[in-house]
């Protein structure tokens, strides 16, 4: 549960590609989720302040952090997820950056004609909320502040353009929600070819839902457990440091001023997963604040925005023009050397290249002269390469390899078989 179907069917495309192993094919989906992520996040950060450099630096902090950089490289669905965040920071991005034209209706996005561009832009962004919903539905998180971007960015347009366009385009929105959502229907097909009998409505349901993870979501934790902001913060705080959440902080107030509008969707959009957050009561918390992080990213482009434009304004009132780049350049670097030394203590963390004894483990067991047909009862670590090496790479397909939840479901197995005159091993 949830069956995130869009990550299985997406993943489904690496898994054919003809190099490394299975696994490496769905490792580099992640990286490629998580590259897309980071470029579509510069992107949104240069639309926002229009400060390259701050930008890029702002998308490769983001990409080092410690736990972007854990779900960049291993088989997981978050990657895929910042990829849907991402896309929607950009697509509000240009909402924004194309409201604040003297006439909105009038000015083409993206190239579409002039009348429908921004329309366009609604359904695109739509989409992409919709589509996220398919791989983690957290994304719905994004839906207020999307909501808030439409009506800050368009409101004059959907006010002018009456009821029966305003319904034409609430009926596209409908179909932008309605034709990705049908994704879902992978699961009971593919239910019934793994399972041999049909998934039914109900557990459908619940299993979209995440029905069995349902205890671990309280919303009343952030007003009764006052532990939860200790949890939280102490994760934001581990993640990026004093120094890069007082930057964010001063990046907050640059981008009110500049333009009220952008800071409160970032603001909606952060404290909508913070919230989540507080809430949640699991061990990895802190992939799920992967979006909020993304946010802070751009606060922090938008704090190093700041900076450069004082230090340009100081140096052009006092006509000391030459001497901006190669200031600009120093304050830059003396910006990111506390950034860049928090990378480099994490490091070492974020190496997984030599974390290969389950699989060599694995290997082993299989080339050992085991009888055909013999049933292998493994523990909950040792069950995951046996399983891959057997799904995935087609090792021994006769075995019977299987995981049970306490002893005496093992003993259980072992009495059953044994007597049948299969061999059984532990």
């Amino acid at each position: 549960p949830t069956g995130y179907p869009l990550y299985i069917l997406l993943g489904r495309l690496f898994a054919a590609l003809p190099v490394g192993s299975v696994a490496w094919r769905i490792n580099i989906a992640s990286a490629v989720f998580a590259t897309s992520a980071l470029s579509l996040l510069y992107l949104a950060g240069r639309r926002l302040w229009k400060e390259p450099i701050a930008a890029l630096l702002a998308a490769v902090l983001f990409g080092l952090t410690p736990t972007f950089w854990s779900q960049a490289v291993e088989a997981e669905v978050y990657a895929l997820h910042a990829l849907v965040v991402a896309g929607a920071l950009w697509l509000m991005a240009v909402m924004h950056d194309h409201g604040i034209e003297a006439d909105c209706c009038a000015t083409p996005v993206f190239g579409w004609p002039s009348s429908s561009g921004w329309q366009q832009t609604v359904w695109m962004l739509t989409l992409v909320i919709a589509l996220g919903l398919t791989n983690h539905l957290t994304s719905i998180i994004l839906i207020p502040a999307a909501v808030l971007a439409v009506w800050l960015a368009y409101g004059k347009c959907l006010r002018s353009q009456g009821w029966t366009a305003n319904g034409l385009l609430l009926l596209k929105v409908g179909l932008a929600i309605l034709l990705p959502l049908l994704l879902y229907a992978y699961l009971p097909l593919r239910w019934e070819a793994l399972h041999e009998e049909p998934m039914g409505w109900g557990r459908f349901v619940d299993w979209v839902i995440g029905g069995r993870f349902q205890g671990a979501l309280q919303l009343t934790a952030w007003l009764n457990d006052q532990t939860r902001y200790e949890i939280v913060w102490r994760l934001l705080l581990a993640e990026w440091g004093w120094y890069n959440l007082l930057l964010a902080l001063l990046g907050l107030i640059y981008a009110a001023v500049r333009n009220w509008r952008v800071a409160l969707v970032l603001l909606v959009t952060w404290a909508g997963y913070i919230f989540y957050a507080l809430n949640y009561h699991v061990p990895d918390l802190a992939v799920f604040l992967i979006p909020a992080y993304a946010v802070i990213a751009l606060l922090w482009g938008a704090g190093m925005a700041s900076i450069l434009a004082i230090i340009a304004s100081l140096l052009d009132r006092r006509g000391w023009t030459a001497y901006r780049f190669p200031l600009s350049a120093v304050i830059i670097l003396l910006l990111i050397l506390p950034a860049l030394g928090r990378v480099v203590r994490n490091w070492p963390d974020s190496l997984y290249r030599d974390q290969v004894a389950l699989q060599v483990w694995g290997e082993g067991v299989l080339s050992m002269p085991l009888e055909q047909n013999a049933a292998v009862l493994a523990d909950s670590e040792k069950i995951a390469p046996l399983y891959y090496l057997q799904q995935a790479e087609g090792r021994r397909p006769d075995l019977d390899i299987m995981v049970l939840p306490d002893e005496a479901a093992y003993r259980a197995e072992v009495d059953a078989r044994v007597p049948a005159g299969q061999t059984v091993y532990l």
